[in-house]
């Protein structure tokens, strides 16, 4: 008989004792994966503010070849596991790996270091990504890349837990805003916990300034076309007339005319009616 770090013996899920074919061979391979020297006995657990721990064995496991990925994943030469028990049938074992992710650091003192992270829940083959041990439909295992805060893309789209999500690869930009939070963005709005952002304003605009500042060589983004307006409007156009200011005529080619009338390179116009309907000038 095993027995647990409480003094009792190792438990399956229906809380009897698990099996242990060889007690004597006996050992932890890493974290929560153990083997008695004929099966792979894994710790998994039901739920997570009040979880429920109990063991189970990996029955077909190659334990040559076995190897823990991480705290969730592991491999042999056949397949994949995760640590609730399923096993991944891969095609390409050599290949299936835990992602990995670039973050930022932030010390006490100092500039953002950037780090490189692994994610606990994705992982990903020669084909097809991974979350908590189910395929991720429609991912191109071939061109996944990790990224911060349970997200993941391929070369066409993106994915949030696992499921895609509506924004644009191409222009997908993940960063810290100045020395603040990370943030992503595409060039049609924000992304946060996989939802686009659409309320978007010109208060927007100073909420992602210092994060545009730091990323110069970003252009056309929602956060520079809402700026267009203000910044590119044409001036508005003016032409004093007898004491009145007039909008909408072309000062280059006005002109009065004999018989009240006025024009321009558009029209004639009722210059009364024109003085009539303009406000006057200070």
């Amino acid at each position: 008989m095993i027995w647990s770090h409480d003094d009792g013996p190792l438990w399956a899920k229906d809380g009897s004792p698990l099996p242990i074919a060889d007690p004597q061979a006996f050992r932890c391979i890493d974290g929560r994966w153990f083997t008695d020297g004929e099966h792979v006995i894994v710790q998994a657990q039901q739920g997570s503010g009040a979880a429920w721990y109990y063991f189970y064995r990996i029955e077909n496991a190659d334990i040559a070849t076995f190897e823990v990925l991480n705290e969730r994943y592991a491999r042999d030469a056949r397949q994949a596991y995760f640590i609730t028990g399923k096993t991944i049938r891969t095609r390409s074992p050599q290949a299936f790996r835990p992602l990995v992710y670039q973050d930022w650091r932030w010390p006490e003192n100092g500039p953002l270091e950037p780090v490189t992270c692994m994610h606990d829940y994705y992982a990903v083959d020669a084909e097809s990504a991974y979350f908590n041990g189910k395929r991720v439909i429609g991912a191109d295992g071939a061109t996944v890349v990790g990224l911060p805060g349970n997200y993941i893309a391929d070369a066409a789209h993106v994915y949030y837990f696992g499921q895609r999500i509506e924004a644009d690869r191409a222009s997908l930009v993940v960063a810290p805003s100045g020395d603040g939070p990370l943030r992503m963005t595409d060039k049609i709005g924000p992304i946060d916990d996989g939802q686009r952002m659409t309320a978007l304003d010109h208060r927007q605009v100073e909420h992602w300034r210092d994060y545009f500042t730091a990323l110069p060589a970003l252009r056309d983004y929602w956060w520079h076309r809402l700026q267009a307006p203000a910044a590119q409007a044409t001036p508005v156009q003016e032409v004093e007339y007898g004491g009145h200011r007039l909008t909408g005529l072309d000062p280059a080619s006005f002109r009065v005319l004999e018989n009240g009338r006025a024009a321009d390179a558009a029209r004639e116009y009722d210059a009364a009616a024109l003085k009539a309907s303009a406000p006057a000038t200070n």
